[in-house]
């Protein structure tokens, strides 16, 4: 009985240890889980969020009333979201349009919604949720160049940011290091002026990270107020025509 007890221990122990072996460096056979659930093909509608959620209208009627010739636009996720009014941030005629949990091959599909806006400038800041969950950043990449292409295609002026680090318990570093560096390839291909993340928001520990964000992900007032200050003065002046 004893030894049944030992043997059982030590069969759960073992396990539990390769399980934490296997999923904090992305072993076999949980890498291959995780690449085949999330590539492409799995991702179903109702992983992205839509425009149309907005009460069922399309973004591009949604603002009708606002004429963004004279405006310009912050597109992403909830990051941009959750900034609300950039004018706040001394960001003057320029809006917020974004969605909370906002990825690239979901804005993707809508692009033709937001390229309508035609705003006088676009400033992207996308890739963040594609890293959270787990997908692959090859695709990331693939798509953030097709969301640049579009807008050139459309000859609608185009700023994009790298992607914040954060705490690395919410975001793995190395992804993030991955799709910047991509982001940085895309701009200079397409002669997009980049934006870097402030080293400020690469946080070390969760102490560190309450500094400047809700979560070691999400930014603060602290936050917004330190990356808003760097974006007035790298984003082009809005002028009313």
């Amino acid at each position: 009985m004893k030894k049944k007890v030992i043997w059982s221990i030590t069969v759960i122990a073992s396990a539990y240890l390769l399980g934490m072996i296997t999923y904090r460096n992305d072993l076999f056979p949980l890498n291959v889980y995780r690449y085949f659930v999330k590539i492409d093909s799995t991702y179903k509608a109702f992983d992205c969020p839509s425009t149309d959620d907005r009460s069922g209208v399309p973004i591009a009627k949604l603002y009708k009333y606002a004429n963004f010739s004279q405006l310009g636009a912050l597109i992403g996720d909830s990051v941009i979201e959750e900034v609300y009014d950039p004018r706040n941030y001394g960001l003057d005629r320029w809006t917020s349009v974004a969605l909370s949990g906002q990825m690239t091959h979901c804005f993707l599909k809508e692009i033709k919604n937001y390229t309508a806006l035609e705003p006088q400038h676009t400033f992207i800041y996308l890739g963040g949720n594609d890293i959270d969950k787990e997908r692959d950043t090859n695709l990331i990449c693939r798509d953030y160049e097709k969301i640049v292409a579009t807008f050139q295609q459309k000859n609608l002026p185009l700023t994009i940011s790298e992607i914040h680090y954060g705490l690395e318990s919410r975001r793995k570093r190395i992804s993030v290091k991955t799709v910047n560096k991509c982001i940085n390839e895309i701009g200079k291909k397409f002669k997009v002026k980049v934006i870097p993340t402030p080293n400020q928001l690469a946080f070390k520990d969760k102490e560190e990270s309450l500094l400047f964000s809700q979560d070691g992900e999400h930014l603060n007032h602290e936050g917004y107020a330190l990356w808003m200050k760097i974006l007035s003065k790298q984003l082009p002046k809005i002028v009313s025509e």
